[in-house]
């Protein structure tokens, strides 16, 4: 028999199974695109409708979201439930709670404890976003484009409700449009604390007027725009504090739960990159999209603001800022700190970068002279804010300018959003000037500006003053009024007058008199080359039509000319002092006097009061007119002034084996400054 099998048996079993193979194959993908729509249906913001009823009362029924709710015991009496829950009951959840996040640890009823426990949170791995790479913002949506705002979105608000209006203004028009995400960008420094808490009880009230507190997500079938919230805080690096949710209480409860930052490091340029690059890019977020920058410092990262806005533009973000008042022609200033302690309040003045409030230095930043009451001249640190004026030492560093830092300023602007200035009383500029936009700075990029000031020499004269007193900042320290006394380093700075025999004063004075005399006659050959350029008169300085650079100008030229003019009268008021002084003399203080004893000098100072009232009569009440003041209230010619301080007696004898007098408390405690 033979068993042989013919060749196209195989192929006639494969064919026909063929079409069976075919259909399981396109009912699985089926099957499984069909579980995806239902996963993704179920993890979506929008949730389940459910009906549930309350325990005690089965005619009482509510529907909610699954996702858009709080956990809540109906069963609970109504007493102990918050009323921002109250307003929409619920019987359950149907998601599965998310991790907790260690910020969830944080007592904020307990600041002390809170910020220690939040330190240690800076320092935990899992607590700050990694930085991530930022490329091209290929997420742009064409509806997203936006244009540069102008000088209405600079405004000034007394407090943060004020401020607060400007945003939530701006959310409403921008929820108007379409879905919003809207990050709140917060700074982390100790010195917000009680700011950041003012904006939560403020946007409480936001969300509650759009009914997004704490109800389920609108209808879109009712054409009803999203909002989306979410937070983040900086410092030296970035903490995501929220993912984007469109329950209102949880960005509120975030908002209180931002951790401290003690480095003192404040990098918001890299804080927005990094946002929008977190929601953008790699979330693919499609929403429109705005960014609320809450801090009272300039940033450490400005000089990353011309990428960071070209990588919002792209990414069709808005950047609304609340900020501060920048400090003039300086970068860093001084803030009033009030801390409780004991039942008591100590107010100090704690250095900190909040300026300037132009790209390039305006301000010819040389001090003003005979400060003697105020604090050394290179001290820093904190300082104690009783007694001591509210513009600040001899640089005048606390004078504020009546505008932003420019850095945030343009970051504001050029992406379509705001600015809004803290101007609170304890930073207040001078006064509420009421022409302050007639002198607003030019917010062009600094390659812009630098290269329109080749067109303006009032300009071009300005900045390059500016620059020369940055540079020789050093130079341009007050010369030595008192010898040989010194400055106390302990509050107030009063002068010691130390017992100096006059035999050895006599020596010493010629050695360090000559040390001074050298330093101010190079100080005295810089500032002649500004006097040079002053006095050619083949300049059109009569042009300059901006009120601004014209108070910038009269302000610079009238400092130029009374600063050589004193030091040609120091110069001369110690050319030849020992002969005129008795034996007994031991000190010597050169004080202010009208007398001038420098022929050269009278035609500088003329021309100096010309300058600096031409500056107070025509743009009075601003920050230029102040500055011009304080120069012309102290002469510029000097008296020698002699003083014989007495051999001081010996001192009484101490018991023999008595204690030592020690400085130290008895509990040892100390006192720490936070840095801001």
């Amino acid at each position: 028999m033979n068993f042989s099998t013919s060749p196209a048996a195989p192929r006639t079993v494969l064919k026909r199974l063929q079409p069976w193979f075919l259909s399981i194959v396109l009912h699985t993908l089926l099957l499984l695109a069909l579980g995806l729509w239902v996963f993704d249906r179920l993890a979506g913001d929008a949730g389940h409708r459910i009906w549930a009823t309350y325990p005690a009362d089965d005619s009482a029924m509510a529907d909610f979201t699954v996702a858009s709710v709080s956990a809540y015991d109906p069963t609970v009496a109504a007493s102990m439930t918050p009323a921002a829950v109250l307003e929409q009951p619920v019987a359950a959840r149907l998601d599965t709670p998310p991790d907790l996040s260690p910020l969830d640890a944080l007592d904020m009823s307990n600041p002390p404890s809170a910020s220690l426990v939040s330190m240690e949170l800076f320092k935990r791995s899992d607590v700050w976003g990694e930085e991530v790479r930022v490329g091209e913002a290929k997420k742009k949506l064409s509806n997203l484009t936006r244009e540069a705002s102008g000088a209405d979105k600079l405004i000034a608000a007394t407090g943060i409700g004020q401020a607060g209006e400007v945003v939530t203004g701006a959310i409403r028009s921008e929820l108007e449009q379409g879905d919003t995400l809207i990050v709140w960008l917060f700074d982390a420094s100790a010195s917000l604390t009680h700011k950041r808490s003012q904006m939560a009880d403020h946007a409480e009230s936001f969300y509650k007027s759009i009914e997004a507190f704490n109800t389920k997500r609108r209808d879109k079938a009712e054409n009803e725009n999203t909002l989306f919230s979410s937070v983040i805080a900086f410092g030296q690096n970035w903490r995501e504090i929220l993912r984007p949710t469109h329950v209102g209480a949880r960005a509120i409860s975030a908002m209180t739960k931002v951790p401290i930052d003690t480095t003192g490091d404040e990098n918001v340029m890299s804080a927005v990159t990094q946002a929008v690059q977190l929601y953008r890019e790699q979330r693919n977020r499609q929403e429109r999209i705005m960014i609320v920058i809450l801090t009272d410092e300039s940033g450490d990262d400005t000089l990353q603001l011309e990428d960071t806005i070209e990588y919002c533009r792209s990414a069709g973000v808005a950047v609304h800022v609340i900020g501060p008042n920048a400090v003039m022609g300086c970068e860093r200033g001084s803030q009033l700190c009030q801390i409780p302690s004991g039942g008591r309040e100590y107010a100090f003045w704690l250095p900190v970068k909040k300026g300037p409030e132009t790209s390039l230095p305006e301000r010819f930043l040389v001090p003003y002279w005979h400060e003697s009451a105020l604090p050394l001249w290179q001290q820093s640190g904190a300082s104690v804010a009783a007694n001591t004026p509210w513009y600040g030492g001899p640089y005048r560093e606390r004078l504020h300018s009546g505008f932003g830092p420019f850095a945030l300023t343009r970051l504001a602007l050029q992406t379509g959003g705001s600015f809004t200035m803290l101007d609170e009383d304890a930073t207040r500029s001078v006064d509420q000037w009421a022409n302050r936009k007639d002198y607003l700075p030019d917010y062009a990029s600094v390659n812009q500006y630098v290269r329109s000031l080749h067109d303006y020499p009032v300009r071009q004269f300005v900045v390059d003053a500016a620059t020369l007193s940055y540079q020789q900042v050093e130079l341009f320290v007050p010369p030595r009024m008192t010898f040989l006394g010194e400055r106390s380093p302990v509050y107030p700075y009063p002068v010691l007058h130390p017992y100096v025999v006059p035999a050895n004063f006599r020596t010493q004075l010629s050695r360090v008199l000559q040390s001074e005399r050298t330093r101010i006659e190079r100080a005295s050959e810089v500032l002649q080359s500004l006097i040079v350029r002053l006095e050619d008169t083949a300049v059109p300085w009569q042009d300059e039509t901006s009120p601004r650079w014209q108070a910038s100008f009269d302000l610079t030229k009238g400092r130029v000319y009374a600063t050589q003019a004193r030091y040609l009268e120091y110069l001369a008021a110690t050319q030849n002092v020992k002969p005129s002084l008795s034996l007994e003399t031991n000190e010597i203080t050169l004080l202010p006097d009208a007398t001038l004893r420098s022929s050269e000098s009278r035609y500088l100072v003329d021309s100096a009061v010309h300058s600096l009232q031409k500056c107070i009569a025509e743009h009075p009440d601003t920050p230029w007119a102040y500055l011009a003041q304080w120069e012309l209230d102290v002469p510029v010619g000097l008296r020698i002034q002699p003083a014989v301080i007495p051999r001081p007696p010996p001192p009484p004898p101490r018991p023999p084996g008595g204690p030592g007098y020690s400085t130290k408390s008895s509990s040892g405690s100390s006192f720490s400054f936070p840095r801001l």
